[in-house]
């Protein structure tokens, strides 16, 4: 039971709730395990999130652009935010207690909470921002621009690379295609989180 009601969720995020009841419904009668029932359950989600995606692609690329370009945005103002903070910071430690120096901020104490604020600010919290921003701007498909940022993050990444190193051998490159794709998807994983909550508070009104 708790293996279909996943299953539910999982095929309720590309396309109604009853169509997600009636699909595992049919999975379950037709399979014999649980690998099976996964695969015909991924197999059927990855289609459907596809199909959503091919029907205004152009549409849903520029949308993953415009994401692109608000998630570098939100980045830069929180670099220059931060970076404000800190020499206010550095400013009241130098009037309360000793001043600051640049070497302070190399200490591992130091450095370790920037690396972690940083780290949350950039791939956690702004592509889950981003992502939402973008599911309600596709209402009824709000998965298919993450399918069109990723594309878009994966052409970027891709070029760069080349760009980078022109004398690189054909291994190589698609060693580094391969690296791009899944460092990429992974990247993606918060925005696709971001769509998924604008996807459940649709379907559950």
């Amino acid at each position: 039971m708790r293996n279909a009601q996943l299953a539910e969720w999982i095929l309720s995020l590309v396309t109604s709730p009853e169509r997600a009841a009636a699909t595992v419904g049919d999975l379950l009668e037709n399979t014999s395990g649980l690998g099976t029932l996964w695969f015909g359950v991924l197999r059927t989600a990855v289609s459907l999130l596809w199909r959503e995606f091919s029907e205004d692609p152009a549409n849903l690329m520029g949308l993953a652009f415009r994401g692109f370009l608000l998630e570098l945005g939100m980045m830069l103002g929180i670099a220059l935010v931060s970076i404000i903070a800190f020499v206010i910071l550095g400013l009241i430690a130098g009037l309360m207690w000793h001043p600051m120096t640049p070497a302070d901020f190399t200490r591992p104490a130091i450095a370790a909470t920037a690396w972690v604020y940083f780290g949350l600010a950039f791939w956690i919290l702004v592509p889950l921002q981003v992502g939402r921003w973008m599911a309600r701007r596709s209402p009824g498909r709000e998965l298919a621009p993450i399918v069109a940022s990723t594309i878009l993050s994966f052409v970027v990444a891709t070029a760069a690379s080349m760009f980078w190193d022109m004398q690189d051998n054909f291994f190589h490159f698609i060693l580094r295609l391969v690296l791009a794709l899944a460092w990429n998807i992974l990247l993606q994983i918060p925005m696709f989180a971001g769509a998924a909550w604008v996807r459940k508070k649709q379907t559950s009104r």
